[in-house]
C-alpha cells in the first residue's frame, strides 16, 4: 500500500513539474507574440519592444520598453510565476526613464503595480489598486483616494470587460478646493466584430464641483452616461443616453437633464480603411514626410467616406428643467446613400432634417442671467430683475424676426426643417 501511495505521489509530482515546464514555455511564446501584436496595433504612436526575457521553471522575468510618439518613454518589468493551473504576472514601472523619474516624485513606483492572472484557456484578469495618493507643489495640492481598475480579457485580448472606480479626487489651489470629484464608476464591455471593438459602456459620477474661491462655481450631481455600439450587416450604429439630476452654475439651477441620440449607417469598411490610413498618416507626420496641412485635408476626405452608405441621426430626447420652466426638443437627420467622389463635404440637396425646441419663459430668463454672469467673471452686471426684463425684450425681438413663435400654452418654439436643399424656419423658407 505504501509503495502504491509513493508511486502515486511521484507521478503527481512529475505531472506538476512537467505541466509547469510546459506552461513556462507556452507563456514565453505567448508573451513575445503579444509584444509583437501591440507593436502592430499602435504602430506610429507607440513603439513596443521586448528588451529582455529570462525564462525559468517557476519564475520568469521580462522587461518591455515603451517609446511614445510625444517623446517620452517607460520601461515595464514583469515577474511571471508559472503554475500548472495558470500564470500570475506582476508588472511594475522600472527606474531609468524620465517619466518614471517624474512619477517617483509624487508616488513610490512600487505602489503602481498591476497584477494579472491568466488561466489555462488564456483568459486574463488584471487589477490595479491605489488606496490613496497625495502630493503637493508650489501651485497646489492633489489628493486621490479609492482608485480601483479591473480588466478581464479573453485569450485574443479583443473581447472583455473594463471597470474603473474612484472614490474621490481633489485639486486644491491656494488653500481652497479648485476641483472635487466624488464617486466615479466606469464599466465597459466590448467584443471584436469584424475588427472593431464594439459593445456598451456606462459612466456614473456622484458629484463634480468646480470652485470659484470659497464658493462653488459649478456643481453637477448624479451624472450618468450610457453608450452602446453594434454591428448590423456592414454598418455600425450606436446609441447615447446622457443625463444628470442637478446642475448649479453661478447661482442658476437646472435639474432633470437628458439627451438621447441614435446614430445608424456608418460603413464598417470605411472605418477600417480610416483606421489603417490614420496610422500611416501619423507615422508620416512623426517622420516629417508630409506637410501637416496636407494630412488634415486627407483626413477630412477619409471622414467623408464614412457617410457613403448614408446616415440616420435621431435626437430622441432633449430635456432640461429650470426653476419654474423647462426646455424640450427633438429631431432627426437623414442622409441617403451616395457614392464617394473623393471631395470632402455633404451634398445639401440630399439632406433631410427637422428639429424643434420648446422653451419656457423662466428657463429662457435663466439662460440670459447665466450668460451675463459668464461674460462678467461670474458676477451679474445688473440687478436680476433688470436681466429678466432684458430676457423678455430679447425674446420679443426674436419673435418679431421669426426665430421664435409663441406657444399657446406659454413660452416659445423653434421649428427648423431642411429638405432637398430648401430650409424652413417655423414654416417660413430661408436660404442656408
Amino acid at each position: 500500500m505504501r509503495k502504491f501511495i509513493s508511486i502515486c505521489l511521484i507521478l503527481i509530482l512529475l505531472g506538476l513539474f512537467s505541466s509547469t515546464f510546459y506552461c513556462s514555455r507556452k507563456t514565453e511564446a505567448a508573451f513575445r507574440a503579444q509584444v509583437e501584436n501591440l507593436q502592430q496595433v499602435y504602430a506610429g504612436s507607440l513603439q513596443v519592444k521586448l528588451e529582455d526575457y529570462r525564462s525559468g521553471l517557476f519564475l520568469s522575468r521580462a522587461r518591455v520598453s515603451l517609446l511614445f510618439s510625444s517623446g517620452g518613454s517607460l520601461i515595464l518589468k514583469h515577474q511571471i510565476r508559472h503554475f500548472p493551473w495558470g500564470v500570475e504576472m506582476v508588472t511594475d514601472l522600472a527606474e531609468g526613464s524620465e517619466l518614471a523619474a517624474e512619477l517617483s516624485k509624487v508616488i513610490p513606483l512600487e505602489q503602481l503595480q498591476l497584477l494579472t492572472k491568466v488561466d489555462l484557456r488564456g483568459r486574463s484578469h488584471s487589477t490595479l489598486e491605489l488606496p490613496e495618493l497625495s502630493f503637493s507643489e508650489s501651485s497646489g495640492e492633489f489628493k486621490l483616494s479609492g482608485l480601483n481598475l479591473v480588466c478581464d480579457l479573453d485569450r485574443t485580448l479583443r473581447d472583455g470587460e473594463l471597470s474603473f472606480a474612484l472614490a474621490r479626487l481633489a485639486i486644491i489651489e491656494g488653500g481652497q478646493a479648485g476641483i472635487e470629484l466624488n464617486g466615479v464608476a466606469l464599466q465597459s464591455r466590448f467584443a471584436d466584430q469584424q475588427g472593431l471593438p464594439l459593445g456598451d459602456g456606462e459612466l456614473r459620477i456622484d458629484r463634480l464641483v468646480f470652485h470659484r474661491g470659497d464658493q462653488p462655481g459649478m456643481e453637477i450631481k448624479d451624472f450618468h452616461y450610457l453608450s452602446q455600439t453594434q454591428l448590423t450587416g456592414e454598418e455600425v450604429g450606436g446609441q447615447t443616453d446622457l443625463s444628470f439630476a442637478a446642475l448649479d452654475m453661478l447661482g442658476e439651477r437646472f435639474t432633470q437633464a437628458r439627451l438621447k441620440l441614435d446614430l445608424q449607417g456608418i460603413d464598417i469598411a470605411a472605418i477600417r480603411e480610416l483606421q489603417d490610413s490614420a496610422k500611416q498618416m501619423q507615422a508620416d507626420l512623426l517622420s516629417r514626410k508630409v506637410d501637416p496641412l496636407v494630412l488634415q485635408v486627407q483626413m477630412l476626405g477619409l471622414y467623408s467616406q464614412l457617410l457613403q452608405n448614408g446616415l440616420d441621426l435621431k435626437l430622441e430626447q432633449l430635456e432640461l428643467q429650470g426653476d419654474g420652466g423647462s426646455l424640450q426638443g427633438g429631431g432627426s437627420l437623414h442622409l441617403p446613400e451616395h457614392p464617394f467622389s473623393g471631395a470632402p463635404g455633404i451634398n445639401l440637396q440630399q439632406l433631410k432634417a427637422d428639429f424643434y425646441l420648446d422653451v419656457d419663459h423662466s428657463i429662457f430668463a435663466s439662460g440670459v442671467r447665466l450668460l451675463d454672469k459668464l461674460q462678467h467673471q461670474g458676477q451679474a452686471s445688473v440687478n436680476p430683475a433688470v436681466l429678466n426684463e432684458q430676457a423678455e425684450q430679447l425674446a420679443g425681438a426674436l419673435l418679431q424676426k421669426g426665430v421664435f413663435t409663441r406657444r399657446a400654452e406659454g413660452g416659445y418654439r423653434i421649428e427648423l426643417a431642411f429638405d432637398q436643399g430648401q430650409g424652413r424656419l417655423n414654416g417660413q423658407p430661408f436660404k442656408p
